[in-house]
């Protein structure tokens, strides 16, 4: 496991569509939940002519530890979808935004510890964060070695 690296950044505008819901934090590792999800929102844009602009994501709208529940979209950043009509599926756009950001490199197992980090940064920086985004630029759909996977995760603040 290696330290983790914060860096500030600058998060770029995207429009993603996302199956979003709220789920148990227990949950989260559930492979067929992920799956579910991503064929969903690549037959959407396939279906509606729509493309994918970036990796697959994940989208925190909300974390609530002690209810152990978290609100969460699971999706990709993409261009020419302007309306959804599919109840499970949400367009969200994000703005151009201040961030700060992780890259990790290796299993999922690290991200725990990652966004405690994180947490602990923005508090101590007084950062407002808006929305957490891992971006998976490497994942277990590419390749299977989980020491190959890439992750970016991003807290965006006001």
């Amino acid at each position: 496991m290696t330290h983790t690296t914060i860096t500030e950044a600058e998060f770029a505008p995207r429009t993603y569509l996302v199956w979003r819901k709220e789920i148990a934090i227990a949950s989260i590792t559930d492979q067929m939940m992920w799956q579910t999800a991503f064929r969903k929102v690549h037959e959407y844009i396939q279906k509606n002519n729509g493309t994918i602009v970036g990796p697959g994501t994940a989208l925190y709208f909300k974390w609530d530890q002690n209810a152990g529940r978290t609100e969460l979209g699971i999706g990709n950043a993409v261009r020419g979808i302007a309306e959804i009509t599919d109840s499970e599926l949400s367009l969200v756009p994000v703005s151009e935004s201040k961030a700060v950001q992780v890259t990790v490199k290796g299993s999922y197992d690290q991200l725990r510890k990652v966004h405690h980090d994180i947490q602990a940064y923005v508090k101590t920086q007084n950062l407002n964060p808006t929305l957490t985004v891992e971006e998976y630029t490497v994942m277990g759909m590419d390749k299977p070695d989980p020491e190959e996977w890439e992750t970016n995760v991003y807290y965006l603040y006001e």
